[in-house]
């Protein structure tokens, strides 16, 4: 699955990789080095919508349909499975009519070998911005008018890459190449062959190394989080 990534770049370079240039940002982003979606709040992050591509938006990561009564879900809505996102009534609207893209530098899977479990960081080996293929959603609060926009991040089946890695579930979220990225986006194209085509796209540029086993109390931002941590252990196995 996709349950903790990382955005940990700057905003302009965001901009500048998706709009091209940023003179004048209209949102100074957070870019942490680790995002969890189950932060006691949804966490807000950037995210392009295929109905604003030449905006950089802040959504909250975990869908929300539009037609929930309460404005939450009894379940976690942060993955949406590229096997059933056509069937499942939370997503299966929003693939059709409301794509996005999601940025990111990298996620977070955990080996598990016998008792033990090592945390990897999946990057690209440019250590660059890359996309997540994302569905959105708003919610309108019909007594107050509060709008809540959110997404989910699809996944897909791992790759023999991150079977190694993500050796439980084998799963990994769905990575865009850039030349992707707009032919996500556009909802006139046939569902299926866009996921067809996308799934798997650029989930062969990957790279990864272990880290610290507490990285996810250290604080969003802090600088240890990405950094590559040894297990000598590991090498009994590699």
């Amino acid at each position: 699955m996709c349950y903790h990534y990382s955005l940990k770049t700057e905003a302009r370079a965001i901009y500048k990789h998706y709009l091209g240039d940023a003179p004048e940002m209209e949102h100074d982003f957070l870019c942490p080095a680790h995002v969890s979606c189950f932060a006691s709040s949804p966490p807000v992050m950037p995210v392009v919508t295929n109905d604003k591509p030449g905006e950089i938006q802040g959504f909250k990561w975990g869908l929300i349909p539009f037609w929930s009564k309460e404005g939450q879900q009894k379940y976690n809505t942060a993955n949406a499975m590229v096997e059933t996102v056509l069937e499942k009534p939370t997503w299966r609207e929003p693939i059709k009519k409301r794509r996005c893209l999601v940025p990111a530098t990298g996620f977070f899977e955990w080996r598990h070998l016998g008792k033990e479990k090592y945390p990897y960081r999946i990057f690209h080996p440019e250590d660059s911005i890359f996309s997540f293929a994302g569905i959105w959603d708003t919610w309108v609060n019909k007594d107050t008018g509060e709008i809540i926009n959110s997404y989910s991040i699809l996944t897909m089946p791992a790759n023999s890459f991150m079977e190694r890695i993500h050796n439980t579930k084998k799963r990994m979220p769905v990575i865009l190449d850039k030349t992707l990225e707009k032919y996500w986006l556009d909802v006139n194209s046939p569902i299926k062959d866009v996921l067809a085509q996308v799934a798997g796209s650029g989930s062969q540029l990957l790279a990864a190394h272990t880290i610290r086993k507490d990285f996810s109390r250290l604080g969003g931002f802090a600088d240890e989080i990405t950094e590559s941590v040894v297990y000598p252990e590991l090498e009994l196995y590699d």
